[in-house]
């Protein structure tokens, strides 16, 4: 199963106490960023987010560029940036299928360092806003196969 982890793209608070939304910079980035995922021939069979907009805008721009219904994506309350990566982690390898995360920092460094050895791959564990890791996690393994960037 290959597994895609993105952060979303760059994003700015509209008001005061207002949630962070997509910057128009952000927007362009994961429109960008669903393209080359296409280009690459990734074709998740599920789509997760975290419940916060900047992560739902991400997801839903990436997931037009793959012709993913948007309907089928899932909102998920770990995905937040303090979630709890250890329960996402055990829901991660019940999947049988291609999966794409879009969430937030510390929690997409959180889950790498599940997968990834730091010194290994120190690209790895490297998220700027839009950018993307992809791995191939097997029965308790998993290898960095890509990064990609904005």
């Amino acid at each position: 199963m290959k597994l895609y982890l993105m952060r979303h793209g760059h994003s700015i608070s509209p008001a005061p106490g207002k949630p962070k939304a997509l910057s128009e910079r952000g927007e362009k980035d994961a429109k960008a960023m669903g393209k080359a995922l296409k280009k690459r021939n990734v074709a998740p069979a599920a789509i997760w987010h975290s419940p916060l907009p900047r992560a739902i805008q991400t997801a839903e721009l990436v997931a037009e560029q793959l012709k993913f219904p948007a309907e089928e994506m899932r909102e998920k309350k770990e995905l937040v940036p303090e979630g709890n990566a250890t329960f996402s982690l055990r829901e991660v390898y019940e999947q049988t299928q291609d999966l794409l995360i879009v969430s937030h920092l510390p929690f997409l460094k959180t889950l790498m360092s599940h997968f990834a050895d730091y010194d290994a791959h120190p690209e790895a564990f490297d998220f700027p806003t839009a950018g993307v890791a992809a791995l191939e996690v097997g029965k308790g393994n998993a290898k960095l196969l890509w990064t990609l960037h904005p």
